[in-house]
């Protein structure tokens, strides 16, 4: 049986377990941060304080009566898979993680319940308009809101392709051209968004990305925008995520102010996961009071 670090409840959490918790936030923060950010001891004990909640977290919600059923795990670990490097397999990822397929399932399971746990926690807040307002005001006297360069606003349908299969390149294609016929028909580019796009974000923002500046876009989406007048849609252009049509909808000058209403969206999200950190925050502290927690070894600054 592997050694025990800590204890919540019932539940034993193995070093193996909070080593690899600890391999996954490291990844994170230097993606963030970049590859020199000092891990030490004190962020490696922060890591298992972060495992220790979401442990309590997760026996909140294992007896809250949320359920995920095994057809959620499956389209999760779906979209995963279409997220990974081109000819990367399951089997490839799950060697890299030295999991196995039940232990992956499961994690996705308890991800998924957590994920169903803090949202019917945080079910009734709500944003004031006043509230974003205020944190749109404190940007513009920060100098946030001023465009430090130029800017574009564009729409985007993606049809997503695997790069080593050029059948899904040929399906791809074949269904952004009928896409784009519809627009030549007359239908708005909007509704064929909707639509047809592979987009991730297509339901909530409608494939809008605004503001975008030139160095984080793709060479080859950045020649598709700089070939197209306001209002104009592009021809079908493919990149490593898919096949594409784009159409621009503004462009924005460098030391101009970015307007509330463009910004108005981005602020409430953030706001909104303030307030949702809040709550959990709370149920966490809560759940402190009343079941035991024991640390049996302190995180070490090296693995």
């Amino acid at each position: 049986m592997p050694e025990a670090i800590a204890q919540v409840g019932d539940t034993l959490i193995s070093t193996v377990e909070y080593q690899a918790f600890s391999e996954m936030r490291i990844k994170q923060i230097q993606q963030q941060y970049g590859p020199q950010f000092p891990i030490d001891r004190k962020l490696r004990a922060r890591f298992l304080e972060e495992l220790i909640n979401n442990k309590l977290l997760l026996m909140k919600a294992q007896s809250s009566g949320i359920t995920i059923t095994p057809k959620e795990v499956d389209a999760d670990i779906g979209s995963i898979l279409e997220t990974l490097p081109p000819r990367m397999t399951l089997q490839e990822l799950l060697q890299q993680q030295r999991s196995s397929l039940e232990n992956f399932r499961n994690e996705i399971h308890d991800k998924l319940l957590l994920d169903k746990y803090t949202d019917s926690i945080s079910v009734d807040l709500k944003v004031e308009e006043s509230a974003i307002k205020a944190l749109y005001e404190s940007w513009v006297q920060q100098g946030r809101t001023t465009r430090t360069g130029p800017t574009t606003d564009f729409q985007l349908i993606l049809c997503k392709i695997r790069p080593e299969d050029p059948g899904s390149i040929s399906t791809a294609t074949a269904r952004i051209e009928k896409a784009q016929q519809r627009i030549k028909d007359g239908e708005d580019f909007q509704d064929v968004v909707l639509a047809v796009s592979d987009e991730p974000n297509v339901s909530e923002q409608k494939g809008v990305y605004r503001e975008s500046r030139s160095k984080i876009l793709s060479p080859t989406m950045n020649e598709a925008l700089a070939s197209l007048e306001v209002g104009e849609v592009s021809e079908p252009f493919q990149t490593p995520y898919g096949i594409n049509l784009v159409k621009v909808l503004a462009r924005h000058e460098a030391n101009t102010e970015i307007p509330y209403a463009t910004m108005r969206d981005t602020l409430e999200k953030m706001l909104s996961i303030q307030a949702q950190q809040e709550r959990i925050k709370k149920e966490i502290d809560s759940l402190r009071l009343i079941i035991h927690i024991e640390v049996f070894q302190a995180p070490k600054s090296t693995e």
